[in-house]
């Protein structure tokens, strides 16, 4: 998903649990899109090829599977006792919308770098993968405005 989505989501979802999300602007923003700076990497080694090869696993680093996942929940659960814990809950959150909405809607290497096996929860095509995402992601900023 794009990080407009990401972001939306992680907003919408922190408003409704922990009320003034305007709040946690920033973090909320941080935290939803960090993950895809790891396209970086993907973008510069393309570079004119990327339109061709679109994102997909092989645009994610180890930081945006499982590993990821596990390496930034340890942190999450050190940082719990050191910082305030509404704001590791927040990131957190974050998180884990951010990973779940990839593994539904995307391509994943789930076991990358011990396995390149990709694995798709939903299988789309890539054209109605992008009218879903436009769909979902006007249908969060209309949510978003009315928050």
């Amino acid at each position: 998903m794009n990080p407009l989505f990401h972001f939306l989501i992680s907003y919408i979802f922190v408003d409704l649990i922990f009320k003034n999300a305007s709040k946690y602007f920033l973090l909320i923003l941080a935290s939803s899109t960090f993950l895809d700076l790891d396209h970086i990497f993907y973008i510069l080694e393309k570079k004119e090829k990327i339109l061709k090869e679109k994102f997909g696993a092989k645009s994610r680093t180890i930081l945006h599977e499982f590993i990821g996942m596990l390496i930034f929940s340890l942190l999450a659960s050190f940082l719990y006792f050191v910082l305030d814990k509404t704001l590791i809950k927040i990131f957190s959150l974050c998180l884990i919308l951010h990973y779940s909405t990839d593994f539904l809607f995307g391509v994943s290497r789930p076991f990358y770098p011990y396995s390149k096996k990709e694995v798709r929860i939903i299988s789309l095509s890539n054209n109605s993968r992008l009218v879903l995402e436009i769909i979902l992601t006007l249908f969060l900023l209309f949510v978003f405005i009315l928050i």
